[in-house]
C-alpha cells in the first residue's frame, strides 16, 4: 500500500512539474507522506545548500526539472521512485 501511495503521489508531482494543477489533497499527501520520506532519506545528500551527491537536489522544483529523476506519466520507471522502494 505504501509503494502504490507513494507512485500515485510521484505521478501528480510529475504532472505539477510540467505545468498541471495538483489538488489541495494531493498537496497535503505529498507535504505528509512524500516530503517526509524525502527529508528523512534523501534530502542529507541531495540538497542544493552544502549537498548536491549525484548532481541532484531534491529540495526544489527547478532541481527536479532539471534531472531526469521523475519520468512523467509513469512512476514505476522513474528513478526516484525505484530509489524509494530500494530497487
Amino acid at each position: 500500500m505504501k509503494r502504490c501511495a507513494i507512485s500515485l503521489a510521484l505521478s501528480g508531482l510529475a504532472g505539477s512539474l510540467l505545468g498541471a494543477e495538483l489538488s489541495s489533497q494531493e498537496i497535503e499527501f505529498f507535504e505528509n507522506k512524500i516530503r517526509p520520506i524525502l527529508a528523512e532519506s534523501c534530502y542529507e545528500c541531495h540538497n542544493s545548500v552544502d549537498k548536491k551527491k549525484g548532481d541532484l537536489s531534491l529540495d526544489y522544483r527547478d532541481a527536479l526539472l532539471e534531472s531526469e529523476v521523475i519520468v512523467p506519466g509513469n512512476p514505476d520507471e522513474s528513478p526516484l521512485i525505484l530509489a524509494i522502494r530500494h530497487h
